[in-house]
């Protein structure tokens, strides 16, 4: 009898309340088009889009684009825990990866495991820092032609 009772008076969840329990995991983000997300904006101005969304909703940002969830990183604190201290609990055996494969390849974007760090480590003579610095004047030289081109 008792067990009945309180069987009874426990709320069943909804599906409202599911999807209110897991809008409220994740980071605040824009809202976005119900069924397109924020593919427009995004399409229309990607490095707009993401550096507004990113000044008005702060570090972690959560968007839609289509069906997908994207979260937006903007600080190093956030990718360093990401890609670095926690990068084992990320990896690309998703359904997003295995569509980007055949249009990106098996490249350092979509590999993962011994075959990623093998691409890494071939890369990374590339990114140190004073090789990283010859592109400067390079960079700056191509950016100033492409803003006085518009």
């Amino acid at each position: 009898m008792e067990r009945q009772m309180s069987e009874s008076t426990e709320e069943k969840p909804t599906r409202t309340s599911l999807r209110n329990t897991r809008s409220s995991l994740l980071p605040p983000g824009p809202k976005g088009h119900w069924l397109l997300g924020c593919y427009q904006p995004m399409a229309r101005d990607p490095l707009g889009f993401l550096s507004g969304i990113a000044q008005k909703h702060g570090d972690i940002v959560h968007y839609r684009a289509f069906l997908w969830n994207v979260i937006l990183l903007n600080s190093p604190e956030s990718l360093r825990y990401v890609l670095q201290d926690n990068n084992k609990n990320y990896n690309k055996q998703n359904f997003d990866y295995k569509l980007l494969k055949p249009v990106a390849g098996e490249g350092l974007l979509t590999s993962d495991g011994e075959f990623w760090l093998r691409q890494r480590r071939m890369i990374q003579p590339i990114f140190q820092r004073r090789r990283i610095a010859s592109f400067g004047d390079m960079m700056v030289a191509e950016t100033l032609a492409l803003l006085n081109n518009r």
